[in-house]
């Protein structure tokens, strides 16, 4: 099944750490029934092929005005499928004493979580979550990092390990 973001994982060379599994619609929107929040069309998209991957080499976030840094690693793609170490149930639920509800963390990397703002006037953001930042209030208290999921997709880059 073509997905708009084959060519982005075609380019990071990726690959599923379990799985691969068959999302439908269906199970998504049933996770959205539980989160009580929508998710944006491109997560949705990205997710139901997707979910449960990693890159070949060295995954990086790379921004563009961080041009004389090194990137920030990407570890896994969550994705949804109970009784997986990367379902994004089990996840959202390791940190919801120390997260919003409204922010779904969905991918790891560098000791923190990425996350996706699913609520109020920020929707489809995406912002960084140092762990040991501890609790969070509000997405004011985290580090933006892209203005929608696809934004944050073509930022990725793949270095050779």
């Amino acid at each position: 099944m073509k997905n708009k973001y084959d060519p982005v994982m075609s380019r990071l060379q990726s690959y599923h750490v379990c799985g691969p599994h068959t999302i439908t619609a269906h199970d998504i929107k049933a996770f959205e029934n539980e989160l009580g929040f929508l998710l944006p069309d491109d997560y949705r998209e990205f997710i139901m092929k997707y979910g449960f991957s990693s890159g070949e080499g060295d995954l990086c976030l790379k921004l563009a005005d961080d041009s004389d840094e090194d990137g920030t690693s990407i570890d896994v793609f969550y994705g949804l499928k109970s009784g997986e170490e990367y379902d994004l149930r089990e996840r959202r639920k390791t940190f919801s004493d120390r997260l919003p509800a409204y922010l779904l963390p969905f991918v790891a990397g560098s000791g923190g979580e990425y996350c996706l703002c699913l609520f109020g006037d920020n929707v489809g953001k995406v912002y960084w979550w140092f762990q040991e930042m501890g609790e969070v209030q509000s997405e004011d208290e985290l580090e933006p990092i892209a203005e929608s999921f696809d934004d944050f997709m073509n930022s990725l880059i793949c270095e050779e390990s």
